[in-house]
């Protein structure tokens, strides 16, 4: 096999002797730990409970003086609250379990596993915002790369201010079938991401989502060459396929049969086989343009109330302890790496996977993750989208300011939109007004995907031409309750799994319906009544210019975890469309 990354590949006498070693500690790394280590000794008192939808598990950490509490005496422990990636939440929870007493306290750690982009997500946003609960006192993604997207906002940068401590790594890789890998010459020759994605005859090849997966987001970076702007991942999503894996991770969809080829982790193509018995089934390619491994970071949240030392103890206890022989066991025994790279022995080449140390690479900058993530979200990702656009007779005035109707700044930006956006994506359009020929609110082209047609015509081309009607009623007034009512409950039709659902509203005032008005406490009611948590759908309003009243469209959004935003000026509101679709 070739060495991928630049890594190297140990003899068998190499790694017998690794072996023995790690019997007894953690391989040839472990000696400049073990003074650390031994002074790190913590237990958990094996309280384990398992939640229904969520999953968490409870560990209790005693020290030295809590021996007699940890064989049966009580302890008034502080409690830390830990939310990690899927990918590392059950073997974290395992990795906490059975250590020995040491001197850390009495610390009551629970477990909770949720995506890494959601965490990132909730982080990021401020609080009172949306449908996000309570942030947990430590956080461990799958990524660096999230931690990147959660410090992009100011919020998420005071709440990240602490270093992280890698708890595990694995390798981003190309799973592959392996007759396919087999007929591309693997693994004396290790296939290019690229060349996959840009086509391979008789090779089907997708893509994770990148705004869910980080090794999505490794793989569009490759194919950027870091370079993410929205012409370049534009191109990049045209010729891309991202599926709607129902739950299934990558390397469960190779080992099916419904791709060839898709970015993942090492960590996957390993569970997959090993999880639904299909051994040999797949393999890792090992491709130096998809960086660094994740690292699996742990961090402590600083809350707004300021550095909190029981807070601090108490994680300083859970590094410790994981930072032992056994919970490193725990982790690599899963199919995770050390953070130095190693791979317990028992998996290897009869699961397609490289056994020697991989050598890392440069970690992406907060810039270019940022850029990569904005540029997915406005022309790559795929998402269900109904835009619904306001055409009351103020939306031919400009902006204050301004000299371009603001009419034509929403006409240019979904123009934009309906451009760049992938075929494979779902966009509909809707237009509300009164006092104008026909409905007050019209479906001008009903929601589908962008490569089929509306009739015999092809939908962007729909689109297009109903967008150039979307002209104000000079005597028009603005029925917004009743357009959102409407086109919420229309959008609920059809769910899309596994992408961005939401109905984008577009609107300069307030709502203005003369005989017909519906109230704000009439509309909130009925938005909690279809808003199904199991199939969310999001509201987000735009409102363009000073008259939109802001608090009452986030009162709307907030009601399904959207959000509410207003552009001031003619330049905020000829870019708000895309940076919107970029903070989702």
């Amino acid at each position: 096999m070739s060495e991928p990354r630049g890594g190297r590949h140990r003899s068998d006498g190499q790694r017998r002797t690794e072996t023995r070693r790690t019997a007894g500690g953690r391989g040839q790394h472990a000696s400049a730990r073990t003074s650390r280590r031994g002074r790190a000794a913590a237990v958990v008192a094996g309280i384990l409970v398992l939640a229904v939808g969520g999953g968490y598990a409870v560990q209790r950490l005693v020290s030295d003086d809590g021996a007699a509490q940890a064989a049966g005496a009580p302890c008034d422990p502080a409690t830390l609250s830990v939310v990690a990636d899927p990918a590392i939440a059950r073997a974290l929870t395992t990795a906490t379990a059975g250590l020995a007493p040491g001197a850390d306290g009495c610390v009551s750690v629970t477990v909770t596993s949720q995506p890494s982009t959601t965490t990132a997500a909730e982080i990021a946003r401020a609080e009172g915002t949306g449908l996000g609960g309570s942030l947990p006192d430590v956080w461990v993604p799958d990524s660096s790369l999230w931690v990147e997207k959660a410090k992009a906002t100011p919020v998420g940068a005071t709440r990240l201010t602490g270093d992280a401590t890698t708890v595990a790594t694995t390798p981003v890789v190309i799973a592959l079938a392996r007759s396919t890998a087999t007929e591309l010459g693997w693994p004396d020759t290790q296939p290019r991401w690229a060349e996959l994605a840009a086509g391979s005859p008789g090779i089907a090849s997708g893509s994770p989502d990148p705004q869910e997966s980080a090794a999505g987001l490794a793989a569009l970076l490759a194919q950027t060459d870091g370079r993410s702007t929205p012409e370049a991942v534009a191109e990049v999503s045209q010729r891309l396929t991202v599926p709607q894996a129902g739950g299934r991770t990558p390397a469960q969809l190779v080992a099916d049969g419904t791709y060839d080829a898709m970015p993942t982790t090492e960590l996957d193509v390993l569970t997959a086989q090993t999880a639904a018995g299909v051994r040999g089934s797949v393999v890792a390619a090992y491709d130096p343009a998809l960086g660094p491994a994740l690292d699996f970071p742990m961090l402590l949240l600083t809350t707004k109330e300021g550095p909190d030392t029981a807070r601090a103890t108490a994680y300083a206890a859970l590094v410790r302890a994981l930072d032992t022989d056994a919970a490193r066991q725990a982790l690599t025994e899963a199919g995770l790496r050390t953070p130095e790279g190693e791979l317990d022995d028992s998996f290897g080449a009869e699961l397609g996977v490289a056994e020697g140390d991989l050598v890392d690479g440069e970690r992406p900058d907060g810039a270019q993750v940022t850029a990569a993530l904005d540029s997915w979200a406005l022309a790559g990702r795929r998402s269900r989208l109904l835009v619904v656009v306001d055409r009351s007779g103020s939306m031919r005035h400009p902006i204050p300011g301004g000299s371009i109707a603001k009419s034509t700044l929403a006409q240019d930006s979904l123009r934009r939109l309906v451009g760049s956006a992938a075929p494979d994506s779902d966009l509909g359009l809707w237009s509300f007004t009164t006092n104008s020929p026909g409905d007050d609110i019209q479906a001008l082209v009903p929601l589908g995907r962008l490569d089929a047609t509306v009739g015999s015509v092809p939908r962007r081309e729909a689109l297009t031409t109903a967008i150039g009607t979307l002209t104000p009623s000079l005597q028009g007034d603005t029925p917004l309750h009743r357009a959102v009512i409407a086109s919420y409950a229309s959008a609920q039709q059809d769910y899309a799994y596994g992408r961005l659902n939401a109905v984008v509203i577009v609107t300069d005032g307030v709502n203005d319906d003369p005989g017909q008005s519906i109230s704000e406490a009439a509309v909130l009611s009925q938005l909690r009544q279809l808003y199904d948590p199991m199939r969310p759908v999001r509201i987000i309003t735009l409102g363009y210019g000073p008259e939109p009243d802001l608090a009452s469209l986030q009162r709307m959004a907030d009601v399904t975890g959207g959000q509410a935003f207003k552009g001031l000026t003619e330049q905020e509101a000829s870019t708000l469309l895309a940076t919107t679709l970029a903070k989702l």
